[in-house]
């Protein structure tokens, strides 16, 4: 009889849940900062009554990425108020995919440096 070693099934998605050819910009206050494989997520709020009004997430690079392009898993932090350039989700959902997100200090951080 052989045994078989379930492995667990991870939602891991291609880069095809992004529109590639739009890129939007936000800017919030950061509500969570998630350091973990296979990517990063940062959930940020942006205030106000209009349309963009609201919670958006947005997908980081693996953690091994974003340390050889010089992040730390501090480089933000709950509160920080922060403008993200991204292209976002197809499902319509707030958020997608970073492409540049700037710090509080001004710093401008870009997914390819």
């Amino acid at each position: 009889m052989a045994a078989v070693a379930a492995t667990p099934a991870f939602a891991h998605h291609s880069a095809g849940a992004f529109d590639r050819t739009k890129e939007m910009t936000v800017t919030g206050t950061v509500k969570t900062w998630r350091w973990a494989n296979p990517h990063p997520e940062m959930r940020i709020v942006v205030a106000g009554s209009g349309a963009t009004a609201g919670e958006y997430i947005f997908e980081y690079p693996a953690p091994t990425t974003m340390i050889d392009r010089g992040y730390s898993r501090n480089f933000v932090k709950v509160g920080d108020q922060v403008k993200i350039k991204y292209n976002p989700w197809r499902s319509g959902t707030n958020g997608g995919l970073y492409q540049d997100v700037t710090t509080p200090d001004g710093k401008s951080m870009k997914v390819r440096q």
